[in-house]
């Protein structure tokens, strides 16, 4: 559980940064997010409903929000803030 949201804090702090390492800490992120859902569920025994719901509610939609994050091109974050900058001025 630890390293899930060590993960998930790091690629949110480089993403919102717009640090040139962002997408190496989302995709790491995805792929534990993907590899820990898979090895919940085959080793899940009778238990096998609440680690598919689990998975398919939780784990899987996260690792494909930081696998969007991985695929964003650099500088996207720097110019939403930028417009919503000026949008603040202006207001």
């Amino acid at each position: 559980m630890r390293w899930r949201i060590a993960g998930l804090l790091t690629s949110a702090v480089l993403v919102r940064r717009s640090d040139h390492r962002a997408p190496l800490a989302s995709v790491a992120t995805a792929v534990l997010l993907l590899v820990d859902a898979w090895f919940d569920v085959m080793t899940a025994g009778r238990d096998v409903v609440f680690s598919l719901a689990l998975a398919c509610t939780l784990e899987l939609p996260l690792a494909i929000l930081c696998a969007a994050a991985a695929l964003r091109p650099p500088g996207v974050a720097s110019v939403q803030a930028a417009m919503v900058q000026r949008v603040a001025v202006h207001v």
